[in-house]
């Protein structure tokens, strides 16, 4: 299955070629390590980026038929996702509200309902308490408060969402804005969970965000393995504020042109959703990777891959786990480098680092951060043109 990029993707790229130019800013950026290092801008980063934002969680088929649960614990609060019989997911803490014991412990299952293993206090899917041993020792006319609190959900595309703090129903079309169409027409609905992983990194969150944002490091740190597949320098980027869309054209891209195959098999996009999501699409799965801040220095990178069958029906399942560990390869090439770089920072307090026009898509995501913590009300994911 493939995907439809908006027309100027093709032209724009065989633009490229032809005269061997590239996307770029109009100028070189640079940012001050102490952004890598400061606690009050890691804590206003948590609390306004983390919490305040719709943040992806799961994909729908981790939640296909009602009483599917999975666990999520990387946004600092433990969660409870679950599709209630209904239909819709539900989200709420995974903290009973007798005593705080952890409701759920499994990472994944099904289930009719939840029963905290403290003292079996009961809930149903949607997180109301169901029942309470030795009721009479309690307040009766308090039960229907005391179920699992809810947290703000919202499904659209095959993705799920929460949002940490309270406010208003989850508003998805703004939220994405004008990227909202393009990912329909990546089919991410249609793609089937296969396996994650979760891997702790001592760095800043951002720096391990950078390396997904640009590819100028692509040919040289990934040359034993992803990087002598691509084209150097040729992807183009777009902006939609706070989130982007980067497509990577591989080598074989201007032969397919030439013969007239669809050259599409021949693109890798790739797109960021604000403030720790990309969505990566080879042509017969994607992977989903993320990172989440849990110290200054410190954070969780996540890495999903996820199929268009479901494993065993066309591709067995040692031809999708080849691919899972091939991801996890080039990202470990870039987690030696990532921390080493956070190491670095405690040297560098009061200097710069560099992020040169090709570097584009770092310094936009910078620039939506600066934003969105100083206030922004803007509009989201407009298109720059």
């Amino acid at each position: 299955m493939e995907s439809a990029l908006p027309e100027d993707v093709l032209g724009r790229l065989l633009g490229n070629l032809r005269t061997k130019s590239k996307s770029t800013s109009d100028q070189i950026h640079k940012r001050a390590v102490r952004d890598y290092i400061d606690p009050e801008r890691y804590s206003a980063e948590c609390r306004s980026l983390f919490r305040d934002l719709p943040i992806v969680a799961a994909h729908s088929s981790q939640l296909a038929k009602p009483g599917d649960f999975i666990r999520h614990d990387r946004l600092g609060v433990p969660l409870i996702l679950c599709r209630t019989e209904s239909g819709e997911v539900a989200a709420f803490r995974n903290i009973c509200s007798h005593r705080g014991a952890t409701v759920a412990v499994e990472a994944r299952g099904n289930r009719n309902n939840f029963i905290c293993p403290y003292h079996h206090w009961t809930f149903a899917l949607d997180g109301r308490l169901l029942h309470v041993p030795d009721e009479s020792s309690f307040d009766a006319e308090e039960f229907h408060r005391l179920g699992l609190r809810r947290v703000a959900v919202a499904e659209k595309h095959g993705l799920v969402f929460v949002r940490l703090s309270d406010g208003p129903p989850i508003d998805l079309d703004t939220f994405l804005g004008e990227v909202a169409p393009e990912l329909e027409t990546m089919h991410l609905e249609q793609h089937q969970f296969f396996a994650d992983r979760d891997t702790q990194l001592k760095c800043n969150w951002k720096i391990m965000m950078e390396g997904s944002l640009e590819v100028y490091h692509f040919k040289f740190l990934h040359a034993k393995s992803a990087g002598g597949q691509f084209l150097p320098m040729t992807a183009i980027f777009d902006n939609y504020f706070p989130h982007q869309r980067h497509v990577m054209p591989r080598k074989d891209f201007p032969e397919r042109v030439e013969q007239g195959k669809d050259p599409r098999r021949a693109l890798l996009p790739n797109y960021f959703i604000f403030p720790n999501t990309v969505l990566t699409f080879p042509h017969d799965h994607m992977t989903l990777t993320q990172i989440f801040p849990t110290a200054i220095g410190e954070s969780v990178f996540y890495n999903a891959l996820l199929t268009l069958d479901k494993p065993g029906e066309n591709k067995d399942v040692a031809y999708w786990q080849r691919a899972l560990d091939y991801t996890e390869t080039v990202n470990q090439e870039d987690f030696e480098v990532i921390e080493a770089i956070q190491r670095s920072c405690a040297h560098m307090q009061d200097e710069n680092v560099i992020h040169g026009r090709f570097e584009l898509g770092i310094s936009r995501f910078h620039d939506a951060c600066d934003k969105l913590l100083a206030g922004y009300q803007g509009r989201f994911g407009v298109r720059e043109r």
